[in-house]
């Protein structure tokens, strides 16, 4: 607490599927904060989207979520409390690699929230 420096999260992206890779155009990172260390609902929330990210068959890929800094969520430094990032991705941004046949259910998306 007290620190400006930068965050983020490291994205794991798994395709279940044995024939056909995946692809994310873009996800959306937001890291949450509530000032209560119990709190379940954020105060305040800063949102960015993640680069491109190519998943191959049976395989996962991990990337690195956006930096976020303090003055993201409206502070000058870190401060005490609950945070966590959530992760969506559109179905719009998501395709399967290797086909014509666009089925988005063998991907799977597990954030991993190291804050």
């Amino acid at each position: 607490m007290g620190t400006t420096k930068a965050v983020h999260d490291s994205i794991s992206l798994r395709d279940n599927g044995k024939k056909y890779g995946a692809a994310v155009a873009k996800a959306t990172v937001t890291l949450n904060h509530s000032a209560s260390t119990d709190g379940r609902t954020a105060d305040e929330k800063a949102t960015k989207a993640t680069g491109a990210i190519q998943v191959a068959a049976g395989k996962t890929a991990s990337a690195d979520s956006p930096d976020f800094t303090p003055s993201d969520l409206k502070m000058t430094t870190w401060q005490p409390g609950r945070y966590w990032f959530d992760l969506s991705v559109d179905e719009k941004d998501l395709s399967v690699t290797g086909t014509t046949q666009h089925e988005t259910s063998d991907v799977a998306t597990s954030p991993d929230c190291p804050v």
